[in-house]
């Protein structure tokens, strides 16, 4: 099947798709023909293993008719978050031509998400994005919690493909009384929920420091969210501390030296961060808003709670309490991982979109 995968990556390296997007093409490659066309002119080094990848240098106007046979007429289009795409002329040529598209939203259409920018998202979405959504063959959430959050009013027909991981060979060992917690992601204080996290490390911070726990939060973001970081952690003074971003080899010395992950957002499509931790052996500790409790729970491998201070002071508590536990919840992550891998969710993706045109 003849696939082209649209997408508008930036230079941002702490966001989950600059990394997920890349492997699905890499992954699709082994099912199906694809061609991946990038649209901005952005073209990264990390991205070398996934083979050719197009963008606004090769194609400065793109219009489906300019690009290569079969990828002029392709069987099906994939649209990497939607709000990049929808007054795109080669978009407009794709509905034309009656060609199926599905949306990847990325947790972009929950009820969570649309309260950021909530006026001018509404306002988007009635005059422009609504009927998009609605003519595509259907939206793929990355869970079934996002699909529900999201619901049916975008399009009745959801699909649920998850993202995928490579997993390591590499495992975390454990051999210290200290509990090294970690956050790694987009320092976005509503998104990852790291106004809840510090409120919550202030109020049992003689806890923590008891138990030997200390958080170290890695990424990079907007100044005002680093800075409303920064202030808060004052509170924290001794058990948190900020590190700026991390990436890399750098980034997996940090995993195999933390004991737990953590992830506290009020809203995500399918965090590649928290897979990529439990690949290593890292157990988690997450709130509902990630939308992994039921792998958690599945797996045995953490601990999870309402996205609230008392949810996550009530985490924080009982994975002191269970510490013991850490290794084989740990180990448990690696199973849950191995459920996800690429290859796996790729030879789905695959028969999904074979059914999609198939009834077109």
């Amino acid at each position: 099947m003849n696939i082209l995968f649209l997408s508008r990556l930036s230079d941002n390296n702490n966001c989950g798709p600059y990394y997920s997007i890349p492997r699905q093409v890499a992954a699709q490659r082994e099912f199906d023909n694809v061609f991946w066309l990038n649209a901005n002119k952005n073209y990264f080094d990390d991205w070398a293993e996934i083979g050719d990848v197009k963008t606004e240098k090769d194609y400065p106007a793109p219009r489906l008719c300019d690009l290569p046979i079969p990828f002029n007429h392709p069987d099906i289009v994939v649209v990497e978050e939607q709000y990049n795409f929808v007054r795109m002329p080669l978009m407009v040529d794709v509905q034309k031509s009656k060609i199926p598209y599905i949306i990847v939203p990325r947790c972009s259409l929950t009820a969570s998400a649309l309260k950021k920018k909530r006026f001018k998202k509404m306002l988007a979405n009635l005059v422009y994005f609504s009927s998009f959504m609605k003519k595509a063959a259907g939206i793929q959430y990355l869970t079934e919690q996002e699909k529900e959050e999201s619901g049916e009013r975008w399009n009745a027909n959801g699909i649920v493909i998850p993202n995928g991981i490579t997993v390591p060979d590499v495992v975390k060992e454990y051999h210290s009384d200290k509990i090294e917690a970690t956050f790694i992601g987009r320092i976005d204080v509503y998104h990852k929920g790291l106004d809840l996290l510090l409120a919550a490390c202030a109020k049992i911070i003689d806890e923590m420091k008891k138990a030997h726990m200390h958080i170290s939060i890695y990424g990079a973001g907007v100044q005002e969210d680093v800075d409303s970081v920064k202030s808060a952690i004052q509170r924290c003074s001794g058990v948190v501390d900020y590190l700026g971003p991390v990436h890399g080899s750098e980034k997996e010395k940090v995993l195999l030296d933390s004991d737990v992950f953590l992830l506290t957002s009020r809203f995500e499509g399918m965090p590649m961060g928290l897979l990529e931790a439990m690949s290593y052996g890292i157990p988690v500790i997450i709130t509902k808003g990630t939308n992994m409790i039921p792998v958690v729970e599945k797996y045995g491998c953490g601990w999870y709670d309402e996205i609230s201070e008392a949810g996550i002071i009530r985490m924080l508590r009982t994975m002191i309490k269970e510490r013991d536990l850490i290794p084989e919840k740990g180990k448990r992550g690696i199973n849950a991982a191995h459920a996800y891998d690429w290859s796996n969710i790729a030879r789905q993706t695959h028969q999904v979109l074979v059914d999609i045109v198939g009834k077109g």
